[in-house]
């Protein structure tokens, strides 16, 4: 990409800064939108637009992360809850070169899944979701 230099390792490696990822965002976003300019997806581009804005208050906010995974589980959308489940799990429980996963985060990383489950199944029973239920 001209003009911009980013690191070669993935957005999924913890050995990518931070730092790293909020200063090349401004960048991204412009690409975005000329990407989506070019290819005339000019509604896309309104709503990327539109999205941008209200996203400048709450990037990377994980509080707004936390809210977003409870209410894909009280509103019962399992893809993308478990989509952004899988995202964060990844990032409490890194892999290890040796394969050992015993760690605390692990741990921590169950329990919050054992205690999403049961957000969904309550949540479930409520709705009178039965069919949610048996997939849990």
């Amino acid at each position: 990409i001209p003009g911009i230099l980013l690191p070669r390792s993935s957005p999924l490696n913890p050995a990518l800064s931070c730092s790293t990822v909020m200063n090349a965002v401004p960048a991204i976003d412009e690409l975005v939108e000329e990407y989506l300019l070019f290819r005339g997806f000019h509604s896309t581009l309104r709503a990327f637009r539109a999205d941008l804005k209200d996203d400048s208050a709450t990037a990377f906010d994980p509080s707004a992360l936390a809210d977003q995974i409870i209410a894909c589980a009280v509103d019962l959308d399992l893809d993308h809850l478990w989509h952004l489940w899988d995202f964060v799990a990844g990032k409490l429980t890194p892999p290890r070169p040796n394969g050992d996963h015993r760690g605390t985060t692990v741990r921590v990383s169950a329990d919050l899944r054992v205690l999403l489950l049961r957000l969904v199944l309550v949540s479930a029973h409520a709705q009178r979701k039965p069919d949610v239920i048996e997939k849990i």
